[in-house]
């Protein structure tokens, strides 16, 4: 027995590591693009009253092909989608120029991974972004501020490196990436394309901005008061006639230098976090960013609604060779082989490429970079590079086997985007649970209502040992100081009631783990961040009490979740009844750190072992559910 058992684990032992040596051998090999334009007729995209248009379609799949034909994946597989940028989380009303843009992405890939043609498939959670706006805002509106045909934003200072440490290799990056890039407008990492280099935007001083934040008071209030209950909003006057006051005062303050361009620490800007104290908005900080203001030239709004663009934005992420093959050839062919002034022409001067075919920039540089890697996968399957978007490589057909032990595994794709999952008990009233698409992220989702949502599948008891994992987003650039709240419940209840509530048992156990979203600014500022993760575990007549009140305590920053960072990777690991947390795969809580009641160190930092859960739910702890909506995706709960 001992000798099967030896045996047994040292198979296992093999098995990963050929795995592991096989991954790596991918990590230079040219792969390919697994999604493409597709085959005519396309139809337009309407959401939130705007439309993407079958032209606009065209011109951006254009550039798509142009794309596939000058960076060639290594050691990953690209992809894109189209994506029409509507906003629908704010109380203001979205005045932005018709604006949209290509999501491109990189995604790493393991060898086992392959769909049921045998192509190479995305592991998740491993994208790399490089984006390509049209009409594409820089940064964030300041949405109080505009209205029919005016639209305020912020915008990074130019090459803000105030934040970057000393041996951040960024700090030391040429400020126009490369000989390239350098024809164009090239800002904070990226490459901006538009006639004559000039942009349909100009910059606000001192004196337009505060002028134009005073007289938008009474619009910003009434919004205010259109999204809150009347019984609720005394003092509301005060509020917005205390930022009338701090308004003025600056006004007071720079009444020498009103005529100035307007640069802030704050974004986004907004009055409760810019006009709320006595505090210089317009101050400079040595380690925060600053922001500069700027407005939209009034014939945008019509403009951008025609097939081709006013200016184009490709975001352009800086790697180096540290950082991996796969990320530096990609900011290789970014700023060496996409050819950045055909591009120009064909949307800004088309008379000069008339007649003429796209070719990557330094295209025989490219072909001789690309001869140093692998063109053969481990198997021995040839992969050559694809030409264009029509030139998908196929490989050998591979089997794949589900996760041993695996108790639950959601995407929510079992119904239709509005519905309630298939194999979860969604309570109807008040804001329900429900599938929805996310515009920034693929996949389904499934928005958490206030009440407990669970899954209906799992069986009467849950293992002893387990890993809990999935995916959380929530909203982003929300205003307040906090953002959504999940709140994920373990306990040893009985069941569930006729109205969804939780049956307790006189020895009851609970597992509460909350994931609060913070305000990026505060993050940035080290100021009151209030991002944060919370861990609390009950047992009763447990070991773990201190003066007569039982109970393990947890809590701690989580700056991985912001209003700016709204995506996160949540895996949960309960073993011999001690809880360990890891966000986006990096341990954030360990056993050891929990406390007890009055702040002592833990005892037994954890349950009693042989007391399984029987009960999981989720459930958005946000007061309405509906301000700062919490989605989940991607769930999978494994024995371990």
């Amino acid at each position: 027995m001992k000798k099967f058992i030896l045996l047994s684990f040292f198979s296992l032992v093999y098995l990963r590591a050929s795995a592991q040596h096989r991954d790596s051998m991918l990590e230079d090999s040219i792969l390919y693009w697994i999604t493409w334009v597709p085959p005519k007729p396309w139809k337009p995209l309407t959401a939130d009253g705007r439309t993407l248009t079958v032209g606009q379609k065209a011109e951006m799949y254009k550039l798509v092909d142009w794309m596939m034909q000058s960076y060639h994946p290594v050691g990953g597989v690209g992809s894109f989608k189209s994506v029409l940028n509507v906003r629908t989380s704010s109380d203001f009303k979205d005045y932005r120029p018709h604006s949209y843009y290509l999501d491109f992405r990189v995604w790493d890939v393991s060898y086992d991974k392959r769909d049921a043609n045998g192509n190479f498939t995305a592991v998740s959670e491993t994208y790399k972004k490089f984006p390509v706006g049209f009409n594409q805002l820089p940064s964030n509106p300041i949405e109080f501020l505009n209205g029919p045909q005016v639209c305020y934003f912020t915008w990074q200072a130019q090459d803000d490196k105030s934040r970057l440490a000393a041996n951040d290799p960024y700090k030391h990056a040429d400020p126009k990436i490369s000989a390239t890039c350098a024809p164009f407008i090239v800002r904070n990492r990226a490459v901006i394309l538009a006639p004559n280099n000039q942009l349909p935007f100009h910059r606000v001083t001192v004196g337009e901005f505060l002028d134009a934040c005073e007289s938008a008071l009474p619009y910003a209030l009434g919004v205010a008061k259109a999204h809150k209950d009347p019984k609720y909003q005394d003092g509301m006057e005060a509020d917005y006639a205390r930022y009338r006051t701090w308004i003025r005062k600056w006004k007071h303050v720079y009444a020498g230098k009103l005529d100035q361009p307007a640069t802030v620490v704050d974004d986004p800007v907004t009055l409760s976090g810019t006009f709320d104290a006595d505090v210089d908005p317009f101050r400079k900080l040595a380690e925060t960013a600053s922001y500069e203001i700027w407005k939209m030239n009034p014939d945008v709004f019509e403009k951008a609604k025609q097939d081709k663009p006013l200016f184009i934005t490709f975001t352009i992420p800086f790697w180096t060779r540290a950082d991996g093959i796969q990320k530096y050839e990609l900011y290789q062919a970014l700023t060496q082989n996409v050819n950045y002034h055909y591009i120009y022409d064909y949307f800004f001067d088309p008379v000069k490429v008339k007649g003429k075919v796209y070719k990557p920039a330094d295209e025989p540089g490219m072909l001789k970079r690309l001869s140093s890697y692998k063109g053969k996968l481990p198997d021995g399957t040839r992969v050559g590079m694809a030409t264009g978007s029509s030139n998908r490589p196929s490989i050998t057909k591979a089997s794949t086997k589900p996760a041993p032990g695996l108790l639950l595994d959601d995407n929510f794709t079992s119904a239709p985007v509005g519905r309630m999952p298939v194999g979860w008990y969604v309570r109807s009233v008040g804001q329900p649970s429900s599938i929805q698409t996310i515009q920034e992220f693929d996949g389904n989702w499934l928005r958490l209502g206030s009440n407990a949502t669970f899954p209906t599948t799992l069986p009467t008891l849950l293992p002893e040992n387990f890993t809990l994992d999935l995916d959380v987003v929530t909203v982003s650039d929300f205003a307040g100081r906090t953002g959504g709240q999940l709140l994920i419940h373990f306990s040893n209840g009985t069941g569930y009631s006729v109205n969804g509530d939780e049956v307790l048992r006189p020895d009851r156990i609970t597992l509460d783990l909350k994931l609060i979203a913070g305000s990026d600014a505060d993050r940035l500022a080290a100021s009151n961040f209030r991002g944060g993760i919370e861990l609390e575990m009950h047992e009763a007549g447990g070991a773990n009490s201190e003066r007569n009140r039982e109970g393990l305590y947890l809590k701690k920053p989580l700056p991985d979740f912001t209003s700016r960072r709204t995506k996160i990777h949540v895996t949960l690991e309960l073993k011999g009844g001690q809880c360990a947390v890891f966000i986006n795969n990096k341990k954030v809580v360990d056993p050891t750190e929990l406390k007890l009641s009055y702040d002592s160190n833990c005892r037994r930092c954890g349950l009693s072992a042989g007391k399984p859960f029987s009960l999981l739910n989720f459930r958005n702890v946000d007061n309405t559910g509906a301000d700062f909506p919490v989605y989940i995706g991607n769930v999978k709960l494994i024995k371990k």
